[in-house]
């Protein structure tokens, strides 16, 4: 049928491949299964990690160079994982990716089951993982436009469904490990990948062409710096989120873990993360709601409020049920800013460079929390974890007041539509 200069097939997708009706619809429902699958495995793997590293005798200095093996890989090639999701286009990347994590992941497993694994096969499991999830990552933010006519309302469904996986995966890794092993949690989390793989390969969905493939990958990846620094609402975000990441949300898990877990116990610690996880819950129900006309402006003021008495509860001490009110606000916010900032980049970039500027915002995201939290020791025994993550509450007042005086940020108005190509 076509109307206009649009043409539309029987399933209800334009000539680009882009759904035409609201939110749901069948690419969108294997896209929900296999984001929500492979989150929730995710949240498998640091318990499961954590149990058999500790276990085995590694300690907490063989865990964290295990999780350094995996964020190190990722942080570094992410920015070529945009390259090659633009140029073979993110479905391809990611079904790959999920086959190297199912294979990955599922050695991890096998390594377990049998025994003691050495450190350097678990390090060397790890690193490729991170490289798999390089090659995973950037190809996010280019799938979700075209599924859906709706971007907004995806990505508030997708923010609820994955926060409510990452708040059960944790209580699922345990139960497996309490009634059968470790290795157990790594076999699950495996086959999630593979369920993630299968609800990808049966998408049907078309992407634009990838441009020149003999295009040099340097050129590719100046290219995405150029649009991404182009843009300065986004890395006025970046930016601020990069700071963020060093000296508030890095530091903040560990000392809160340090400082709660003595005084209200395991319980008491797991309550108020529940409480934040609960809180990503509702903040992704809400933006479903909620579609301000300048979203990051009103993303940015929902985090000024809510993240210094976030790190102020921790900071001053306050009673259990006030830090969990205050958590629970944190991860409401975070999740409603989540909806936001996906939906801005993914309608104001154009889709044939959309994953080189999101691994651009990926890279710039995670590469600073390692280092918050590996520097948040030797800082806290040098003037106090309260006196630490006081510092932290001040630079999130400080941050995100500043990104408010950014006119590109307070201004940004939401896209009806994706770009399609072109600037922006």
């Amino acid at each position: 049928m076509r109307t206009g200069t649009t043409s539309y097939d029987e399933s209800g997708r334009t000539e680009s491949g882009r759904t035409t009706a609201g939110v749901w619809s069948g690419n969108f429902g294997l896209y929900l299964a296999a984001r929500t699958t492979s989150v929730f495995g995710d949240a498998l793997y640091p318990v499961a990690l954590a149990v058999g590293m500790l276990a085995l005798g590694h300690g907490a200095t063989g865990l964290g160079q295990a999780m350094a093996a995996y964020v190190g890989p990722w942080a570094l090639l992410v920015v070529f994982g945009g390259v090659v999701a633009d140029r073979v286009t993110p479905r391809r990347a990611m079904i790959a990716a999920d086959l190297a994590r199912l294979a990955g992941h599922g050695t991890l497993a096998a390594l377990f089951a049998a025994g003691a694994p050495p450190l350097w096969a678990i390090l060397a499991l790890a690193a490729a993982n991170g490289v798999a999830t390089a090659l995973f990552q950037p190809g996010l933010a280019g799938v979700v436009p075209r599924i859906t006519a709706d971007v907004h309302g995806a990505n508030a469904v997708l923010r609820a469904a994955e926060s409510t996986a990452s708040l059960l995966g944790p209580v699922a890794a345990a139960a497996l490990i309490a009634w059968v092993s470790p290795a157990a949690a790594f076999g699950v989390n495996a086959a999630t990948f593979g369920v993630s793989a299968l609800c990808l390969l049966a998408l049907r969905v078309e992407f634009p062409p990838a441009g020149d493939h003999e295009e040099p990958v340097w050129r590719r990846l100046r290219t995405g710096w150029r649009e991404f620094a182009s843009r300065r609402w986004l890395w006025a975000v970046i930016l601020v989120w990069a700071v963020n990441g060093l000296l508030v949300w890095g530091p903040a898990r560990p000392l809160g873990a340090a400082l709660l877990v003595p005084e209200a116990g395991s319980h008491g610690y797991a309550a108020v993360l529940t409480a934040m996880g609960a809180g990503s819950i509702l903040g992704g129900l809400a933006a479903l709601r909620l579609r301000p006309a300048r979203p990051l402006a009103v993303a940015t003021v929902f985090m000024l409020v809510t993240m210094p008495p976030y790190a102020l509860s921790l900071a001053a001490g306050w009673p259990l049920w006030l830090t969990g009110c205050c958590f629970l606000a944190a991860g409401a916010a975070s999740s409603f800013w989540g909806v936001q900032w996906s939906t801005a980049v993914q309608t104001q970039v154009p889709q044939e460079v959309l994953s080189r500027v999101h691994a651009y915002d990926v890279a710039g995201s995670i590469v600073s929390a390692p280092a918050g939290q590996a520097l948040c020791g030797p800082v806290a025994e040098l003037i106090g974890a309260r006196s630490a993550l006081s510092v932290s509450a001040v630079t999130c007042l400080v941050t995100f007041a500043a990104l408010l005086c950014v006119p590109e940020v307070r201004g940004l108005r939401a896209a009806a539509s994706p770009v399609p190509g072109g600037a922006a």
